[in-house]
């Protein structure tokens, strides 16, 4: 028999132990199905059970004196029904039906909208999975950001960030476009809790001597992007420079250049002046 000191612990640590590690077991007691779904025009019959064991939506809506706890009925009207049997064939006791990296996209927005903490667990765990090969495209990445920036997924957020810092330091302007920089500031920009995230990501490229109001400035004025974009341009330059003095080195140069005087011109016109900045004013 256990002492009450034991028991006093065990009733203790099941107190402690967080939310979303407790997994919700489901066993049916229903003969038949008693909650009718409608998505699109499709109807289904579903279990209240195996949907509550999996969505805080329908557990709240079903116990708490909703239109719905009376009604027993559920409408998607707008949602794909091929959607829908994805989803509920998740839900479903002892189900082999997983969140694959193919259908993790359209899961992600039923999770959401379901309030499923499981489901969302799931697909935090798969685009987490999705990021770990090094030849991921970089606009992957973006898409994997924005969508655990969108459903607040901790695990897949903070590896993409990571991911998108390594991406602009080991490639520098010559491998990352504009309009990549451009989208993922418009990403982390529109999650006001993770610009931290998005100045600590742009690292070196947004010197530290930077005041807040100057970045505030940069931000709102749109400029962020072009001098990000042209920090990048100038590390290159340093990194590279070197190499580049002795490709330009072997140009034909017009007879009326100086070997010096055109290798310092075409050096020289590969960077940007400071007249040329257009946030200049804002520093």
């Amino acid at each position: 028999m256990a002492s009450e000191s034991e028991s006093d612990s065990d009733s203790e640590s099941a107190r402690e132990e967080p939310p979303h590690k407790k997994v919700k077991t489901c066993i049916l007691t229903k003969l038949e199905p008693d909650v009718t779904i409608l998505v699109g025009h499709e109807e289904y019959q579903e279990y209240s059970q195996a949907l509550c064991s999996w969505s805080d939506y329908f557990e709240k809506a079903l116990t708490s004196g909703m239109r719905e706890s009376e009604s027993k009925r559920f409408e998607f009207p707008d949602r794909d029904p091929k959607e829908w049997e994805m989803i509920v064939a998740m839900m479903k006791p002892m189900t082999k039906v997983k969140v694959t990296d193919e259908s993790v996209f359209k899961a992600l927005s039923w999770f959401a909208e379901l309030c499923s903490p499981q489901g969302l667990q799931e697909s935090d765990s798969i685009l987490l999975s999705l990021l770990e090969p090094s030849s991921v495209s970089h606009n992957f990445v973006l898409d994997i950001l924005e969508a655990s920036l969108n459903f607040c997924l901790p695990k897949s957020m903070a590896k993409s960030f990571a991911k998108v810092k390594m991406i602009m330091a080991n490639n520098g302007a010559i491998m990352v476009e504009k309009a990549w920089v451009e989208r993922f500031i418009s990403v982390a920009q529109g999650h006001q809790n993770c610009l931290d995230a998005m100045w600590d990501t742009l690292g070196e490229l947004v010197p530290a001597t930077l005041s807040g109001q100057q970045r505030t400035s940069l931000l709102e004025n749109g400029l962020l992007t072009e001098f990000v974009f042209t920090k990048m341009e100038a590390l290159h330059f340093k990194k590279h420079h070197p190499a580049i003095k002795r490709m330009v080195s072997k140009l034909k140069k017009p007879n009326n250049w100086k070997n010096n005087n055109f290798s310092n011109a075409i050096l020289k016109a590969m960077r940007l002046e400071d007249q040329d900045k257009p946030w200049q004013h804002l520093l």
